[in-house]
């Protein structure tokens, strides 16, 4: 073979084992995952907000939930990152932590609580999911005010 050509195979052999075992490193960080085109990563961001105990999940009623309606949420930030804010609204909470106890709260009670939102799926398709982490009685006096967001909507994101 000729010496150059022979040079050749073994530079392009190298370098296509050196690439292929660089692929099985475990990395440091979870890579994101691939769904239809779209790079699929969660956002997940909490929040401490005021609110009034509109409903109860009632006990062997699956699809009841705790309803609150809630004070504006200025730094609110959307599935791409933005922060967009969220006006006071009345909204179901489907998910609390086990460590919340919902004992001694009734319909119309004043509350202050604290919740996660994880926002998850492929960026064109992602949906937010909401768990109540802590819940707080207020005095019945505390004034709430149920206004639009005061925080203006930041720029949309950079195409990435």
């Amino acid at each position: 073979m000729n010496p150059t050509l022979r040079a050749a195979a073994i530079a392009a052999a190298a370098f296509f084992a050196l690439t292929s075992c660089k692929k099985g490193l475990p990395s440091q960080t979870s890579p994101p995952t691939q769904t239809a085109g779209a790079v699929a990563t969660e956002i997940t961001n909490t929040y401490r907000v005021r609110g009034i105990v509109e409903s109860l999940p009632e006990a062997g009623k699956p699809a009841s939930e705790l309803m609150i309606r809630h004070e504006a949420i200025n730094d609110f930030v959307d599935g791409r990152g933005d922060v967009v804010g969220m006006n006071a609204m009345t909204m179901p909470f489907p998910a609390i932590a086990p460590s919340v106890a919902l004992d001694g709260l009734a319909v119309g009670d004043k509350i202050a609580f604290e919740f996660s939102n994880t926002w998850s799926g492929p960026e064109s398709a992602r949906r937010p999911g909401w768990t109540i982490i802590s819940v707080e009685k207020l005095p019945p006096e505390t004034e709430l005010t149920f206004a639009k967001k005061s925080t203006p909507p930041s720029k949309p994101s950079e195409p990435r």
